[in-house]
């Protein structure tokens, strides 16, 4: 039995050979970075692989990551699980998560789905997707990779605190009341929320930054820990830590910032990108000043792969083509 071959024809996933006119479906399975099935092996039957379905445009799409050398993307409780780009076609990975996600995280190869219900972890031979133990309080409000590890913000609303999965349990990273954004430059963990921003010392102790403020997005960009500043319906600056006593603000600009995973400070290279839902467009700072990229509303967070910006929002995914946002 040779290879069998995935192809979208009428909005589906048909698998067949070359000399297979009749196009029969067969289960699907990931391998050597293509999608291949065999026909007639106890191996790869029907009842240890999903249906990776094709679909159109996605719709209400929030986050997005490489994995696997793919683009993948998930969003909210519309889109309700994940897909990826294959051959300029969105395939569903593996079958529903449920409740949204607030994001995604991988952590030395392995995919990471951060939703209402809990976090799932994807198991590549089987293309499932299973539930990790219960979360403390039940809700995460965002995800990190830091030291080779899955690290948690749990929402305040709901418990409160960082956590770390280890040894097949969720660890309390020292003692915060909360923790809705995370930030890293690889050895050191800032954790932000409602009234300050924190530095975890590494082991036992969070240490409140001088001066900090309320932040729902953060991230480690050249060489200074940076934070969108909140403060409900007012629009406010991206500041950056000195590293002793002071935040000092990027520009003059400022912008509307957002909370629940709608917001994010997107660093590349010498460029950062300030993205929120409650912004019409998108934001780059190119180490001087801010400008606005085009129109585009409703964006949550933006990925650059293969060279490519890409921006995950409420109308879909966008690729930036150097003038507008496109569709794709």
């Amino acid at each position: 039995m040779g290879r069998i071959n995935a192809k979208r024809e009428d909005d589906t996933l048909k698998c067949f050979e070359d000399d297979d006119s009749d196009k029969e479906e067969y289960p699907v399975k990931r391998k050597d970075d293509r999608l291949q099935i065999h026909r007639g092996e106890t191996d790869y039957s029907i009842e240890r692989y999903v249906y990776l379905l094709s679909v159109g445009i996605l719709t209400d799409v929030c986050h997005g990551t490489s994995y696997n050398g793919t683009l993948t993307v998930s969003g909210n409780i519309k889109l309700n699980t994940t897909y990826q780009r294959v051959d300029n076609d969105w395939l569903r990975l593996g079958s529903e998560i449920g409740n949204g996600t607030k994001g995604l995280c991988v952590v030395d190869g392995i995919l990471y789905a951060i939703a209402g219900g809990g976090v799932s972890v994807f198991d590549d031979e089987t293309l499932a997707w299973s539930i990790l133990p219960t979360l403390p309080g039940g809700q995460a409000a965002c995800a990190i990779a830091f030291n080779g590890e899955l690290y948690l913000g749990i929402n305040p609303g709901f418990f409160g605190g960082i956590f770390v999965y280890r040894d097949d349990d969720w660890i309390e990273v020292g003692a915060l009341s909360y923790g809705e954004s995370l930030a890293t430059d690889g050895t050191t963990l800032w954790a932000g929320g409602n009234t300050s921003i924190y530095e975890w010392d590494g082991v036992d102790t969070w240490d409140a930054l001088a001066g900090s403020f309320t932040s729902f997005a953060m991230c480690y960009f050249d060489g200074y820990l940076t934070a969108w500043k909140w403060n409900g319906d007012v629009a406010t600056g991206i500041y950056q830590w000195n590293g002793v006593d002071t935040w000092v603000q990027l520009g003059a600009d400022t912008f509307y910032s957002d909370n629940g995973g709608k917001c994010q400070l997107y660093p590349d290279g010498t460029d950062l990108y300030a993205v929120s839902a409650n912004e019409s467009t998108i934001n780059k700072w190119n180490g001087a000043s801010w400008s606005a990229m085009g129109a585009l509303d409703d964006a949550c967070s933006m990925l650059k792969y293969n060279g490519d910006l890409y921006a995950f929002a409420t109308g879909g995914v966008y690729r930036w083509s150097g003038s507008a946002w496109d569709l794709i």
